[in-house]
């Protein structure tokens, strides 16, 4: 929000008028109703960089080191620190409260942080906190109902009085069972069958998804509405730097030609190893339903391969042994839920939107590195067009 002078804007008369009610004063002179950002547009850019700097921690707390850090997330040496940095302190703070906020569910224990907004206790429980109680009552749900559907998710402890999450100074605390089972760091050593096993797992989870829908409340969001509406008013203030218009046009395009016909359902949203268990090398749970949505379901399985691909130096993954994975994980998925052939005919446009929503977010945020390298992907995947789509069936 700015300053405008009302002598450089408002007509004499208008102006005349305002005076007559206040002078030498501020005033706030709201939008018009139609046009407002739809609700989400705006919020997107702190939820997805509150999530990428928890991300940061959460790895440097799994031991992955700054080096790779630095790889992993294009960002420099200096912002690695300032957001380990950041992170700790709210987590010292924290860890001297828990052992009081234990005392609510009758427990006490051993406490070790595992992620920047949960801590282990006695490697029997998980404790977690959040700011948002909306986003906790809908997670709260929706663990409820895939636990009722026997889906390898994390059961609830309630409260000595019953109730499922405590209040404490404006944030609110869950305590779960802690699930058996670590978070995987790459997919190098067995890419085929990892990935099979990956493809497998998203599967039971939409199949899952698709049970309890109508016990959950969930944002109804669109990838095409995102792309026509914030997606393309960033590139429009920023600049065609990274992609070209007639790109980004052709790609929507061709996703508005399909959208009507692709399945949706709920999703998880932000799919990555750190957000499956595996014992031994068995898938063992799922964590963190906080971006969860309804959307085309092949966005899940897209984002997937696309953060394999972003992180290949790291996972050392070359372009063939990535194509292996493509098949590998929708050969896994279709073990539970067959794609329609629009699926798999749009897998590749869909691919190329989720790396423009990356461009636009991480142009908004001024990081060229990270921007950089999503246009790098969506032209990689332009380029082997043919190739992933041969390798979807």
């Amino acid at each position: 929000m700015r300053y405008i002078n009302g002598q450089d804007l408002i007509p004499r008369e208008l102006l005349d008028l305002l005076q007559d009610y206040v002078q030498g004063a501020y005033v706030y002179i709201p939008k018009r109703e139609d046009t407002k950002r739809r609700w989400g547009e705006q919020t997107n850019y702190v939820m997805e960089l509150k999530h990428r700097n928890k991300l940061i921690y959460r790895k440097y707390l799994e031991g992955v080191s700054t080096s790779n850090l630095i790889s992993i997330f294009h960002l420099s040496s200096s912002s690695i620190r300032r957001i380990i940095l950041q992170e700790r302190r709210t987590c010292d703070f924290m860890n001297k409260q828990i052992p009081q906020l234990l005392t609510n569910w009758n427990i006490s224990g051993e406490i070790s942080q595992i992620y920047s907004t949960a801590w282990d206790i006695s490697n029997q429980y998980v404790l977690k906190i959040y700011e948002d109680l909306g986003l906790l009552k809908r997670n709260i749900t929706m663990l409820h109902a895939l636990h009722d559907s026997s889906i390898p998710v994390a059961r609830i402890i309630p409260l000595s009085d019953g109730r499922d999450y405590l209040e404490y100074h404006e944030s609110y605390y869950i305590l779960m069972d802690k699930l058996p089972g670590k978070n995987l760091v790459n997919i190098s050593q067995k890419p085929a069958e990892l990935s099979y096993q990956m493809g497998t797992v998203l599967g039971r989870l939409h199949l899952a998804f698709q049970r309890c829908e109508n016990r959950i409340t969930f944002w109804n969001n669109s990838l095409l509405d995102e792309l026509n509406g914030w997606i393309q008013e960033s590139f429009l203030s920023n600049g065609w730097n990274y992609i070209s218009k007639e790109d980004f046009d052709d790609t929507v395009h061709t996703l508005s030609q399909l959208y009507d016909e692709l399945p949706k359902q709920l999703i998880h949203r932000d799919v990555h190893f750190g957000n499956f268990l595996f014992d031994q090398g068995i898938f063992s749970g799922y964590i963190d339903f906080d971006l969860s949505q309804r959307n085309i379901r092949i966005f899940d399985v897209a984002y997937f391969l696309l953060g394999l691909l972003a992180d290949k130096e790291f996972n050392k993954l070359s372009e063939q042994n990535w194509l292996i994975i493509v098949h590998e994980t929708i050969r896994g998925y279709e073990e539970y839920i067959s794609l329609q052939d629009c699926e798999k005919n749009a897998f590749v446009t869909v691919m190329k939107c989720i790396e423009l929503l990356f461009v636009a977010y991480f142009t908004n945020e001024k990081d060229a590195a990270n921007s950089k390298n999503a246009a790098d992907i969506f032209n990689f995947v332009k380029t082997h067009h043919e190739m992933i789509l041969n390798h979807c069936k």
